[in-house]
């Protein structure tokens, strides 16, 4: 405003000079009425309306109270009519404990009972799987088996002097013919099937197998070198391997349990190898092994508890390693070996309590070989197209099956029926005798 007041002068606005001046005697002070006009709108109370502290001024005091009453203790009435509305019991409501104040007790248990009867008992854990007396009779049993069964392993790994590979056991390459290395038995089967594995020098040590000792598809073994310290198998089975000369590495073996079969090994020469076998608990087959001139190696062999067979071996010109072989449990067939000349070999053989069968063996001249036999359960010759002598079987003392004679070009029907009546005068039962154009 441009201007200079001097001490004490105030800046105050001024209607005439229609602006601000220093004015001398500005009015700093507000009257009562201007105080209370300016108070007058913001809530502030008037000392007349402030509460004076007294009983006597309150307002809407509740009816128990109007009075003054300093007297905070209910009456019984007053505390039964406060609980009522919630939820308390009355004493009279109180379980009183006793077994007869329940209601709702289960059919099973109202009479207080707490022992269950035996057919309680029975009906609770007939649905829970329990074993019942006879069942568990059976699993002691079993359990007495298997504690056997392990003492029997235990005293066999004695036995051994080896480790003991249980169960089953597959050698499809050389890494799984290492892993058994050292191993003196197998309890199950052992099948060795590892197409150009060398050798089974690795199974140095093993003396027995359980069950099959399986030797197949192996196109490189040339012998079976590994396998000297085997004694006892439960069967043995030599199939299809393409290079295998001889059985040599068998030699210690004594017992098969079971069957002996050799079959489709197109460069076995002979049977060299199983000398010391000398019986089997069920068959003996060998077949199709092209290349095999003998069975030489089953010299040691008198006893086959069930049947025997010879069949397509082309090679073989006679049976000559039977020498000793006794008696065989069931039929014995010799069919279809186009180079079996004679029965030579057969000398020792006694019984046979099956049916001797002779089928297509076109070079075969004469059954002079069985020198011995005695006992036949049947016999069948067939399609042997050169056969001529069957002489010496008239000193057979037992026959107790079918006799058959047929289609033997080189054999005389009157010499079939000389045989046939010797067979009828014993027990034989005649099927056929026919077709014999030798004479």
């Amino acid at each position: 405003a441009d201007l200079a007041c001097t001490d004490g002068q105030l800046i105050a606005w001024s209607d005439e000079s229609t602006g601000f001046v220093c004015a001398n005697d500005a009015d700093t002070v507000l009257t009562e009425d201007e105080v209370d006009a300016m108070v007058s709108d913001n809530g502030y109370a008037m000392e007349s309306e402030v509460f004076s502290s007294s009983f006597l001024d309150l307002t809407d005091v509740p009816d128990g109270l109007l009075d003054g009453d300093d007297d905070t203790q209910l009456t019984e009435e007053q505390v039964d009519a406060m609980v009522a509305d919630n939820g308390y019991a009355m004493a009279a409501d109180a379980f009183s404990g006793l077994w007869s104040a329940i209601t709702s007790i289960p059919d099973d248990i109202a009479d207080g009972d707490q022992v269950l009867t035996e057919d309680e008992v029975d009906a609770m854990v007939a649905d829970n799987g329990y074993a019942t007396t006879d069942e568990t009779a059976s699993l002691l049993a079993e359990v007495a088996s298997l504690r056997a069964r392990i003492d029997e392993l235990e005293e066999s790994e004695d036995s051994t002097g080896g480790p003991i590979m249980y169960g089953d056991f597959n050698v499809n390459n050389s890494v799984d013919l290492a892993a058994l290395e050292g191993f003196a038995e197998v309890t199950g089967n052992l099948t060795i099937k590892a197409g150009t594995l060398p050798d089974l020098l690795a199974l140095a040590d093993l003396t027995t197998v359980r069950g099959t000792l399986r030797i197949e598809d192996n196109a490189s073994l040339t012998s079976l070198a590994g396998l000297d310290a085997v004694t006892t198998v439960g069967a043995l089975v030599i199939d299809q391997n393409a290079s295998l000369r001889s059985l040599a590495g068998l030699d210690a073996l004594s017992t098969i349990d079971h069957e002996l079969l050799i079959r489709l090994n197109p460069s076995l020469e002979d049977l060299s190898g199983l000398s010391n076998l000398t019986e089997t608990g069920w068959y003996v087959v060998v077949t199709n092994n092209a290349a095999l001139l003998s069975l030489t190696g089953l010299e040691g062999l008198t006893s086959v508890g069930s049947f025997a067979e010879v069949t397509n071996n082309d090679s073989l010109t006679s049976l000559e390693g039977l020498n000793n072989l006794v008696e065989v449990g069931a039929a014995f067939t010799v069919e279809y070996n186009d180079g079996l000349e004679s029965l030579d070999g057969l000398e020792s053989l006694v019984s046979i309590e099956g049916a001797f069968q002779l089928w297509h063996n076109s070079n075969l001249a004469s059954t002079m070989g069985l020198t011995s036999i005695s006992s036949l359960g049947g016999l069948t010759f067939a399609h042997n197209t050169l056969l001529t002598d069957i002489t010496n079987l008239m000193d057979v003392a037992s026959f107790t099956g079918t006799f058959q004679i047929y289609l033997n070009s080189s054999l005389c029907d009157s010499e079939a029926w000389t045989l046939r009546d010797h067979i009828r005068g014993i027990g034989g039962t005649i099927a056929r005798v026919e077709d014999n154009a030798g004479c």
